[in-house]
């Protein structure tokens, strides 16, 4: 019995010096942790999304972005910001994420209360006075509820999220105190 095991472990630890490179210590542990689970290719994509959700995160207190005053934006001749729709930064890499990872997304929306909430949210908008909003609105929700996909099911670590929040917040905190 002890033979036997014995035997796996070394079958165990042939096989894993053939596949990876030598390393030694903690270059080992580093390679293991960091390195050995990612091709060059997964790597960059890997990367990309990361760098993704740091800009979202880090952009998503700043509010960039360009109105569309159409018709349906005044009253009484006078131009309502909440009334125009708007193009954020984050809005056009909320859509990048959630590009790059539509298969969390598809999953999610697989969900039939999900499905049945949107469907009664879809069959209020034909009762809206303004159509034009309730579309704008109704892609805002589609697109809040993308980025919750993606979040929930790619799971980003936590230092990434902390360090996007922190830096954004830094960020706010230099414009407003640059103002006084």
């Amino acid at each position: 019995m002890v033979k036997k095991r014995q035997l796996k472990k070394k079958r165990v630890n042939s096989d894993y010096s053939k596949k990876t490179p030598r390393h030694s210590g903690l270059s080992r542990i580093f390679h293991a942790r960091f390195w050995g689970r990612f091709t060059p290719q997964n790597d960059i994509w890997h990367r990309l999304e990361n760098a993704l959700v740091f800009l979202f995160l880090f952009l998503l207190p700043t509010q960039l972005g360009k109105h569309f005053f159409f018709p349906f934006s005044y009253l009484s001749g006078v131009r309502v910001d909440y009334l125009a729709p708007t193009i954020f930064v984050t809005d056009i890499l909320a859509v990048t994420l959630i590009a790059l990872n539509w298969q969390a997304v598809i999953k999610l929306f697989k969900n039939k209360w999900l499905a049945a909430f949107l469907l009664l949210l879809a069959i209020g908008g034909l009762f809206a006075p303004s159509g034009e909003i309730f579309l704008y609105r109704f892609v805002k929700i589609l697109e809040l509820i993308g980025v919750f996909a993606v979040f929930k099911y790619k799971k980003p670590s936590l230092n990434l999220l902390l360090s996007g929040f922190l830096l954004g917040a830094l960020f706010q905190f230099g414009l407003v105190f640059s103002q006084f």
